[in-house]
């Protein structure tokens, strides 16, 4: 009895690695996310770009995207990015909220945890064509897997 178990157990398990396996082979040329991580920094006039977001688009499926923030010192780290080639889009409008300027406003009474907030970010005004997904001339290629990139935006 317990090798009938055993055996059966086994099956499924191949089965379901059969099935797993056949999921992830698509041949329809469509980019698919594998939870590729990208990490680097974004480099504008050769100095890191100060603040904003970068996102990265599929060149095969619009849907298919994801979006990181450009810390202070202008580096990001992205998760779940699309695999292959794609187009980068970099906006630094974000960067010009001031978040200073919201915690002066809260109540002398809340809980805020300082070690949280993130490095001021410095605006540094881009042309909206590298946030525009039609018209930005940035791309990369990614691969699955970890990655570090660099991306530099032409004056």
């Amino acid at each position: 009895m317990p090798s009938q178990l055993i055996q059966t157990v086994t099956g499924l398990l191949v089965a379901a690695c059969l099935c797993l396996s056949i999921g992830c082979n698509d041949n329809s040329g469509k980019t698919k996310l594998f939870g590729a991580s990208v990490s680097g920094k974004v480099i504008y006039k050769d100095q890191p770009l100060g603040g904003g977001t970068i996102r990265f688009v599929s060149l095969t499926d619009d849907n298919q995207s994801n979006t990181a923030r450009i810390n202070a010192d202008g580096t990001f780290t992205l998760s779940n990015a699309p695999v292959g080639e794609c187009r980068v889009l970099v906006e630094t409008e974000s960067a010009r909220v001031d978040v200073s300027a919201f915690l002066k406003n809260l109540p002398p009474d809340a809980k805020v945890d300082r070690s949280k907030i993130p490095a001021p970010m410095k605006y540094v005004p881009l042309d909206t064509r590298y946030n525009d997904p039609k018209d930005s001339p940035l791309r990369l290629t990614i691969k699955p897997g970890n990655q570090t990139v660099e991306v530099v935006i032409p004056e």
